[in-house]
């Protein structure tokens, strides 16, 4: 219990930043239609690695810290990109939930 309490304390450092980006992703999938999920999907990624590159260089000494109580970069990152994409599915899901309804609505008979 105290590793998954770990695990999102370090989560909950950054989350603010892949949260709003994959709003924006929904929010653009939404406008644009599947067409663009490709380019989307890809954003995504590279937003996350930007993400990672930054957290990496500037929280150090942090992720030292998690090291030391027995949990490894590689673990807190899965932890961390797996929460992300997980939020990231479903804001999708209801985007595009969103988006057959308003379809519905917008051709009704």
């Amino acid at each position: 219990m105290k590793k998954i309490r770990l695990l999102f304390n370090f989560y909950k450092g950054f989350f603010l930043a892949p949260l709003l980006i994959s709003i924006a992703s929904s929010a653009l999938l939404f406008v644009w239609g599947m067409e663009a999920f490709t380019m989307i999907f890809w954003y995504k990624i590279a937003t996350m690695l930007i993400i990672y590159s930054f957290i990496n260089s500037y929280k150090r000494k942090e992720l030292f810290y998690y090291q030391n109580l027995g949990i490894g970069k590689l673990k807190l990152w899965f932890f961390a990109y797996s929460l992300d994409f997980f939020f990231f599915v479903i804001l999708i899901s209801q985007s595009q939930k969103f988006s057959f309804f308003s379809f519905l609505l917008k051709y009704r008979m």
